[in-house]
């Protein structure tokens, strides 16, 4: 129930998915993991000052992402208690509980990937790519507005 256009597509997960599968992949997709792959993989659109990481849709398809059907079931059930977190966090608009929950979420990631990575590296990693691309979009610019 989302308008969709060309800077906004819908997901529409493989039909073998349980619904729980499902919503563990929401929290994968919604995990600092997928933003750093976003980041990396995506094309930087800057200037006019403004910086954003675009993606076609053929680019999305090939996004790394957590292969939520190679998980077991204690680590998809966790990723779904903490996306329900995620989100009572998000529309309450607690911004410690929000990222506690993010943090769960990265955390449980990075434990089924099996990287020796912190959640603070990662954040760390994630901040940079958005700091350089953000730089890149901040150019001083001066409009003349004729009376």
């Amino acid at each position: 129930k989302v308008v969709c256009d060309q800077h906004l597509y819908p997901v529409f997960p493989s039909a073998d998915l349980t619904k729980e599968m499902r919503k563990a992949l929401g929290a994968i997709l919604n995990s600092s993991i997928t933003w750093l792959m976003r980041e990396v993989h995506g094309r930087e659109a800057s200037g006019e000052a403004m910086s954003r990481n675009e993606m076609t849709v053929d680019e999305a398809k090939n996004l790394p992402v957590l292969d939520v059907r190679q998980m077991n079931k204690k680590d998809i059930d966790l990723l779904c208690e903490e996306l329900d977190k995620l989100l009572v966090a998000d529309r309450a608009d607690k911004m410690s509980a929000y990222l506690a929950a993010r943090k769960n979420i990265d955390t449980i990631c990075l434990r089924v990937m099996g990287v020796n990575v912190s959640v603070k590296e990662l954040w760390d990693a994630v901040k940079q790519c958005v700091d350089r691309r953000d730089k890149a979009g901040h150019q001083d610019r001066n409009i003349g507005i004729a009376s």
